[in-house]
């Protein structure tokens, strides 16, 4: 008698089984591991499941690790009066789907405050979600910077688009226990109606947010900016410390992103 073999083959990401006439989402890698490329679209598709929110509506980070997981981190984008949330997928040292998790507060379209504490950690993805909410911008057009303090409080400083000359800047700002206070728009094009913390008031001497960037991630380790000087056209000095310990550096850093000269301070 001839034996049969079944192979059980993954199901593909955003398949549909149409049964009489009704289409039903079918989950992606059902019961099977999730390679590691493809967990980043598997979260976007979970999370529209979970949240009931439309994936053009959610983006998603890079898959990170964490410990022997994986997880990859994301956030809806909300608009036309819906709230937006921050969440993670999480995924075993074998790829297995865990499931999604809320981390963050819903921000609540129209407000410019909060009763809810938001962590230090997730205050630049926060202050995105809120940005593309009072801006009406697409999050994949905001940049933001890492968390700096100011005085007793938090602030977040991003701009959209991410890059040229004709930019909006704005800053998110918190209070010293988490409390978000609301997005400040501090310029508008070309015009200077604000400035921001470092620009010296001239907007053809303003650092980009891709070279202050630039020395953040050469530094590795968790570091604020305190101070930017001008050295010359399109030179700039970027000094920056250590969140974690006495570490300071000198970053002379240039428009075109590339990193001139580099000083340990101490």
């Amino acid at each position: 008698m001839r034996s049969t073999k079944v192979m059980q083959v993954p199901v593909l990401a955003g398949a549909v089984l149409a049964l009489g006439g009704l289409a039903t989402a079918t989950p992606v890698w059902a019961d099977s591991p999730v390679p590691e490329g493809q967990m980043q679209k598997y979260c976007m598709g979970m999370a529209s499941e979970e949240l009931g929110e439309n994936p053009q509506y959610i983006s998603t980070e890079p898959v990170q690790k964490r410990g022997k997981e994986f997880v990859v981190n994301g956030q809806t984008a909300g608009g036309g009066g819906r709230d937006g949330t921050h969440f993670e997928c999480l995924f075993g040292k074998r790829g297995m789907f865990k499931g999604v998790t809320v981390t963050g507060s819903s921000y609540h379209s129209g407000g410019n405050s909060s009763s809810d504490s938001v962590p230090e950690y997730q205050m630049q993805k926060y202050c995105m979600g809120m940005a593309s909410e009072e801006l009406g911008e697409n999050p994949q057009y905001i940049s933001t910077e890492p968390v700096q303090r100011r005085g007793s409080d938090y602030v977040v400083y991003g701009q959209t688009p991410q890059s040229g000359y004709d930019v909006t800047k704005f800053e998110c700002v918190f209070g010293s226990r988490g409390d978000y206070r609301g997005v400040n728009v501090t310029s508008r094009g070309n015009s200077n109606s604000g400035g921001n913390s470092y620009g010296g008031g001239n907007d053809s001497n303003e650092i980009p947010w891709s070279a202050k960037n630039k020395c953040l991630e050469m530094f590795a380790d968790r570091a604020e900016i305190t101070d930017i000087s001008p050295l010359r056209p399109g030179y700039w000095e970027v000094i920056m410390q250590s969140k974690d310990s006495p570490r300071a550096v000198a970053c002379t850093v240039s428009s075109n992103d590339t990193i001139e000269d580099w000083i340990e301070l101490n």
